[in-house]
């Protein structure tokens, strides 16, 4: 059953829940009415017949004309006996309580007898001298009417719930036809694989934020396939040269079995460093395209500031000609202690390439910001605005080792913990790098320095 059809079921079950509920509740209202004003008129003329003396009306209460030929009397006397007006073709039928009521056991009764197939209302009331009286009425028409009443609400009731039916489809299709709309946009682009397709938006309704909210999550995804595409582009770019490299050196290697001994411990010692910058460079690929919305680690509460020690232990391991100063404040945050040490590993791996031997690198950890400081020859005014680009090397940088994914890396562990990276020059040259985050209690706002750059959610390295 399509969506279309249960909705105009609903629509329908809803008019006909309501339809039935007002015929119901007009019946019994009009039904009630008509028999209460049936019963007063009854008890009215019955206790005013009671109240009569016999020489009020010179003849007996049997010599009395009914007031019309729907009306009918009779007069119940203690002893059983009872007598009818003259030319009254129809008697009422007699009953023990009109006995009960002359002998002043009760004051009154009403009830409902047929006679000769009319319907009578009857009312019984105590009279003078040991009599009771009994008024009643033919009621036949009104229970005609009511009978017109229940035929003309089943009518009006059911044409009104089939004219509900034929509207509710009609405005289902309506309602419905946005939906169509955006359900032929999804497959289309199912079908092209067309990302870059967007649905017009017609309306301000919740339908035109749901085609809003398509077009954002085309434009993402679009923008993700983009990115993975020209990953692969860059990843290809940067492998095809070390593995050239390697390919040359082994095929070399393989060649020429009587090379001098020397020559083959530089050529091994090449394919050595050629194979580990392959290695580190498929590291950074996979860390790279890790996907961030399930990382592999859990987050706990640490201590930032040996998160930063720890880094700085593992740099002067990789650096030992440089020198590294530090000086923390405590900070506590929560976080993934590992990508954490891995990015601030990576700044400052990247400022000890760039510090001379015996220079230092000055590490800082103040109001949740980690500051790295290299005095290395600084970054070129033209390469700031691409130091967080995926393999992007500065010309000064393009001799040195590296994949030019350190940063994008950083950059993206920052991200995932809500914080801040800006690379800039550092006044008396070297460059300074600061990452925010934030730490347990304190708002640091924003970060911006003044020409530098600030990543709050996207970009790449310097490396």
């Amino acid at each position: 059953m399509s969506f279309r059809v249960r909705l105009t079921l609903l629509c329908v079950l809803a008019v006909a829940v309501t339809v039935v509920l007002a015929a119901v509740v007009s019946y019994f209202a009009v039904s009630n009415r008509l028999h209460d004003q049936i019963d007063d008129s009854v008890r009215a003329d019955a206790t005013r017949l009671a109240k009569l003396r016999s020489p009020e009306i010179a003849l007996p209460y049997f010599d009395l004309p009914t007031p019309n030929a729907r009306d009918y009397l009779r007069v119940t006397f203690a002893d059983g006996r009872s007598q009818i007006p003259q030319n009254q073709p129809t008697a009422i039928p007699a009953s023990r309580d009109d006995i009960a009521i002359a002998r002043g056991d009760r004051r009154f009764e009403l009830r409902d007898a047929t006679v000769n197939g009319r319907h009578l209302r009857i009312a019984s009331a105590a009279g003078r001298d040991g009599r009771s009286v009994q008024f009643a009425q033919d009621v036949d028409d009104v229970d005609d009417t009511i009978a017109d009443l229940r035929t003309t609400l089943l009518v009006v009731g059911g044409l009104s719930i089939g004219l509900a039916a034929l509207l509710a489809l009609f405005v289902a299709r309506a309602s419905l036809r946005p939906v169509a709309r955006l359900t032929r946009a999804a497959e289309r682009v199912a079908t092209t694989q067309d990302l870059a397709a967007s649905i017009d938006v017609r309306r301000r309704d919740e339908l035109g934020r749901l085609a809003s909210s398509l077009n954002a999550m085309l434009a993402a995804l679009d923008m993700s396939r983009e990115q993975q595409r020209e990953l692969i582009r860059d990843a290809s770019h940067e492998l095809q040269t070390p593995l050239t490299s390697l390919r040359t050196n082994v095929e070399v290697l393989a060649g020429r079995p009587s090379m001098p001994e020397e020559e083959r411990r530089r050529l091994l010692a090449d394919v050595s460093q050629q194979v580990a910058e392959l290695t580190a460079l498929m590291d950074n690929l996979v860390e790279l395209a890790r996907d961030t919305d399930t990382p592999t680690e859990e987050t706990t509460e640490l201590d930032l500031d040996r998160v930063v020690t720890a880094a700085v232990d593992r740099a002067r391991l990789r650096a030992p000609d440089v020198t590294i100063e530090l000086e923390l404040e405590p900070a506590r945050m929560v976080g993934r202690r590992q990508q954490l040490e891995r990015a601030i590993v990576n700044v400052l791996d990247n400022a000890c390439k760039w510090s001379p031997p015996g220079e230092r690198v000055e590490v800082g950890l103040h109001d949740g910001t980690i500051s790295v400081r290299d005095h290395g020859p600084g970054i070129d005014t033209a390469d700031l605005p691409r130091v967080f680009d995926r393999f992007y090397r500065a010309p000064a940088a393009r001799a040195m080792p590296g994949s030019g994914l350190g940063l994008a890396i950083v950059r993206r562990v920052v991200d995932g913990h809500g914080g801040s990276i800006v690379v800039e020059s550092a006044p008396g040259g070297g460059t300074i790098a600061r990452i925010h985050l934030p730490t347990a209690g304190v708002d640091y706002g924003t970060f911006d320095q003044a020409g530098g750059q600030v990543i709050g959610s996207g970009a790449g390295p310097r490396s």
